[in-house]
């Protein structure tokens, strides 16, 4: 009577420290699926929606943010005092980029908008007088 008690009592031990040992080696949530690099090229702290949560992200003037995306697509829109300042759509690919010793999925740089330059058409174009060369 006491042999089975005694091998069932350690069965069960047996039992508890293997489904405790497969727990604890086994990750409870994997890593976040794509991990990207935001650069605040401009004077302005520009702010980003978290897409997990309703908080919101600052990335400070002239610096940068690593930023976690839950989909392979998004629309990343960036605020400035309530308005849209920055937009631009990820498409997160196969190819990892290296920045400061990490790799990234993706990246965006926020810079500054550049004014267009004057375009001129080919009719507005000043027309080049050939003069008759004397001999």
């Amino acid at each position: 009577m006491k042999t089975k008690t005694i091998f069932r009592l350690l069965v069960g031990l047996g039992i508890i420290c293997f489904a405790t040992g497969a727990l604890a080696i086994t990750p409870l949530s994997g890593p976040p699926p794509y991990t990207g690099m935001i650069i605040n090229k401009t004077g302005r702290d520009v702010s980003f929606p978290s897409q997990n949560s309703g908080a919101a992200l600052i990335v400070p003037a002239r610096g940068s943010l690593e930023y976690t995306a839950w989909s392979p697509d998004f629309d990343l829109v960036g605020y400035v005092n309530g308005r849209a300042f920055f937009c631009q759509k990820i498409r997160v690919g196969g190819q990892k980029i290296s920045y400061r010793c990490k790799t990234y999925d993706f990246m965006a740089e926020i810079k500054r908008p550049r004014p267009l330059r004057p375009t001129k058409s080919i009719n507005e174009r000043p027309k080049l007088e050939l003069k008759p060369q004397e001999y």
